[in-house]
């Protein structure tokens, strides 16, 4: 019998399908899909009449959650699989096959769950700037934030971000989604950002960018 399960501790999503039922002849691999999920959204202007005349605002309304299919991956039996394209937060959704049968799918959702980030800024202010967009992040998510950082540690001063404070070189692990922030490159050289971290690259971005590589790259369709 298979019993899959996604781990997204890593910064990546692994499948995992150790359980083996010895009594059922098992299948020596699945395939494994792997999706984005984009949603669309559709933005109208919408006149608002007041005491003071007419007021127009724009507005955003969800349309389709669209799924778009980034890799296949066979997947042994007993074994993790990490693919190389989820670093950062793209929305994922995982599809598992045998036979052409759909036998297993999930998808990453923070919701209530406590999502961890490994800062490493250059500076302090900016650390305050990711800090700001995490704690947009959580609102948004609504879901509980670990970090990681020597100063966030060490500090009072984001207490009302923070649900749990990790120390630098510790290994906690009971974070449903852990994310690396930082700048991080091929090899020894600058010249060559990670694209697993920085899928556009690093030039000329400054640290509100940096963060929002990790957050929010290619999640949503805006039309």
């Amino acid at each position: 019998m298979h019993n899959f399960l996604l781990d997204f501790v890593e910064g990546g999503v692994r499948v995992n399908n150790t359980y083996v039922d010895p009594s059922f002849a098992e299948p020596d691999f699945y395939e494994a899909v792997f999706y984005t999920l984009l949603q669309e959204k559709e933005t109208y202007l919408d006149n608002n009449p007041d005491g003071l005349g007419i007021v127009p605002t724009i507005k955003e309304h969800p349309k389709n959650l669209l799924k778009k299919e980034l890799y296949k991956q066979q997947v042994k039996l007993g074994h993790w699989y990490k693919p190389w394209f989820i670093n950062f937060l793209r929305p994922c959704c995982v599809e598992v096959f045998h036979d052409g049968k759909l036998i297993f799918t999930d998808s990453l959702d923070c919701k209530h769950k406590l999502v961890q980030f490994d800062l490493r800024p250059e500076n302090e202010k900016e650390l305050f700037t990711w800090m700001n967009a995490i704690e947009k992040f959580k609102k948004q998510m609504s879901c509980d934030i670990a970090v990681k950082n020597d100063i966030v540690h060490n500090s009072t001063e984001f207490d009302h971000i923070v649900d749990v404070k990790v120390k630098p070189g510790e290994d906690f692990r009971q974070h449903y989604l852990g994310l690396i922030v930082g700048r991080f490159y091929l090899g020894d050289s600058t010249d060559s950002p990670d694209p697993n971290y920085h899928p556009d690259g690093l030039k000329d971005k400054n640290s509100l960018e940096i963060i929002e590589d990790i957050l929010y790259f290619n999640s949503k369709v805006i039309s």
